[in-house]
């Protein structure tokens, strides 16, 4: 078979399988869309509302606002990774992908595909809400939209390849009781999240270095400085090469991580 057939097949194969997740999918979009507005109104009145009467300077609210709704993301791609591990430990329905005519690199780029895309469609509408209800805090923004898409969709792109190689990597018990006390909750703590990297380096220069080392630092800090401005955010210049670096390294890890999960004669 010759490389442009192979090709086909491959694109024929992985777009089947992908709009059977999609279908999936959207009999669960109402629940799901539910629970996603469930969590952003929670966001707007504890940043718009609570921690204002707490003293807190509005002018924090939209950076709060981008840094929790980045962490939503984060705590979205390590649940639809233990769903992941769950299948590779117990349901196996990957030993029927497996079967297919179609390579590791393809199935796992429909994993991470689907999770890009039901997370914009799920998640990417309620932040835009959430940012029209809190349009006041917003005033000063000075947003790059496509920028800001672009920024976007390498984050979540990132965010599905990295949870993805974990839950390939380790062990399901680890997976399930250890990855996050040992590995992810310092990942989650020890960042930028609810804090601005500029400001920690104003602070201390020794602990923002140590942040650098912090893969979620530059997906914050980059869709932090397209929507409110490159001003006191992580350059871009910075943050845009080191989420492709993190991609490209997430996705090798993610490969080995797989042929010796799914394949260990290989």
């Amino acid at each position: 078979m010759n490389t442009l057939s192979c090709l086909r097949r491959n694109m024929a194969i992985f777009a089947a399988l992908l709009w059977r997740d999609l279908y999936i999918f959207s009999r669960n979009f109402t629940s799901v869309l539910i629970d996603s507005v469930i969590v952003v109104t929670v966001e707007v009145l504890i940043f718009a509302k609570f921690l204002p009467l707490l003293g807190m300077p509005k002018s924090l609210v939209p950076f709060l606002y981008l840094g929790s709704s980045t962490a939503s993301v984060f705590y979205r791609a390590y649940g639809t990774s233990l769903k992941q591990a769950f299948d590779f430990q117990f349901n196996r329905v990957i030993d029927y992908h497996i079967t297919l005519p179609l390579p590791y690199s393809w199935l796992l780029a429909r994993t991470i595909t689907f999770f890009v895309i039901e997370t914009l469609v799920v998640v990417t509408p309620v932040i835009g809400f959430g940012i029209y209800i809190l349009q006041d805090q917003f005033a000063t923004a000075a947003p790059c939209w496509p920028l800001f898409a672009l920024v976007y969709i390498l984050s979540l792109v990132f965010f599905g390849a990295f949870f993805l190689a974990l839950s390939l990597h380790y062990r399901f018990d680890y997976f399930c009781n250890d990855i996050w006390p040992r590995r992810l909750s310092l990942i989650f703590c020890v960042s930028v999240f609810f804090v601005s990297w500029y400001a920690v380096y104003q602070f201390s220069r020794k602990l923002a270095l140590l942040l650098l080392l912090n893969p979620t630092t530059y997906a914050i800090e980059a869709i932090r400085a397209s929507i409110m401005g490159n001003g006191e955010y992580l350059s871009l210049f910075i943050s845009l090469p080191m989420l492709c670096l993190l991609i490209g390294a997430s996705c090798y890890l993610l490969m080995r991580a797989a042929r010796t999960r799914l394949d260990p004669v290989s």
